[in-house]
């Protein structure tokens, strides 16, 4: 029998990623989308209209797969939207698992984040797989999203034993990042600026394809509830802006006093409130910006045997998206 696949946001930067290389190992894959934009071709490509918020479109949708990809989830800082990240995120997440107990694939795959992952007590340990959560007063409603999210799928495991396996990917670079991602929007907003300004935080990367080739290898080789942080370099954000100087020689770098940059976030929440637009800095952003959300991804690299690809090669493949894709 052939092996089908239903994935979920497949027009999202990681699943079109996880999409081009199923497609490309010879899997056939069924994405599940709200529009009629089918931006990938193959003969071995299905599209369904649905929407993960509706528990009869999921279950329509996977029956008769062998396997089931939950990437689909909604990124914005946009507080508005408030309401449509958790419907989307957390309910859409559960319609995901009860559609799991009734269609009973082989295996599913979970694509969380590592947002859910928490921070050593004493900032002295890099946080792994079983460091709790514990960032709730300054997260953003997509990262409680998916903090609520993952404890679903979690309950799900423990009440009904379905063959779950979570990957917590860390930012992504890549190309075909679309919308762009937030940390695509670090990379765009470098190329456009001749002034760079930061603060001392930092940040877990990983290249888009490893994000992608770790998904193949969990259906393979990942532990059935078990989770795994997908991710390579930790970098303080200083670090990153002079990997992207390489692109850019003549923009300036600048780090800047936390408390400027929490005032200049307020400022920009409340000038997107007179103009109705979405800042592009907010000041969870920066709390969470000033911490070093640095990972040990060892047991992604010992039990699903990826091998990581430099962060170096990660930058240059985004950069070189973004600069032919203006």
């Amino acid at each position: 029998m052939a092996q089908i696949i239903f994935l979920t946001g497949s027009t999202g930067f990681i699943g079109y990623n996880i999409a081009r290389q199923l497609l490309k190992t010879g899997y056939t894959v069924r994405m599940l989308t709200r529009t009629d934009n089918h931006i990938l071709v193959h003969e071995n490509a299905e599209y369904v209209s649905g929407d993960i918020r509706n528990y009869e479109d999921v279950r329509k949708s996977m029956k008769g797969c062998n396997i089931v990809i939950h990437t689909a989830g909604l990124f914005t800082f946009d507080t508005s939207l408030r309401n449509d990240i958790y419907e989307t995120n957390v309910t859409g997440t559960e319609n995901i698992c009860k559609a799991v107990v009734e269609n009973k694939p082989e295996r599913f795959i979970y694509t969380s984040s590592a947002a859910t992952i928490g921070k050593d007590k004493d900032y002295k340990c890099l946080s792994n797989e079983n460091t709790k959560f514990n960032l709730w007063k300054i997260s953003s409603h997509y990262k409680k999203s998916k903090v609520l999210a993952e404890e679903i799928v979690l309950r799900y495991y423990m009440e009904y034993a379905i063959p779950v396996v979570i990957l917590n990917p860390s930012l992504p670079l890549g190309a075909y990042d679309f919308k762009p991602t937030s940390t695509g929007m670090m990379i765009k907003s470098f190329l456009n600026s001749s002034m760079k300004m930061y603060i001392n935080g930092g940040f877990n990367f990983v290249h888009v394809n490893d994000v992608a080739k770790a998904h193949i290898l969990a259906l393979q080789r990942g532990r059935t509830g078990q989770k795994y942080i997908i991710g390579n370099e930790n970098l303080l954000l200083k670090e990153f802006y002079q990997k992207l100087l390489k692109y850019k020689p003549d923009t300036k770098i600048k780090q800047v006093p936390y408390f400027v940059a929490l005032l200049g976030a307020w400022v920009a929440v409340m000038f997107g409130f007179l103009t109705k637009k979405q800042p592009a800095v907010t000041p969870r952003g920066v709390q969470l910006s000033g911490k070093k959300m640095f990972y040990d991804t060892s047991k992604s690299q010992e039990e699903l045997g990826i091998k990581y690809t430099s962060v170096d090669e990660a930058i240059k493949d985004s950069v070189n998206w973004f600069m032919n894709n203006k």
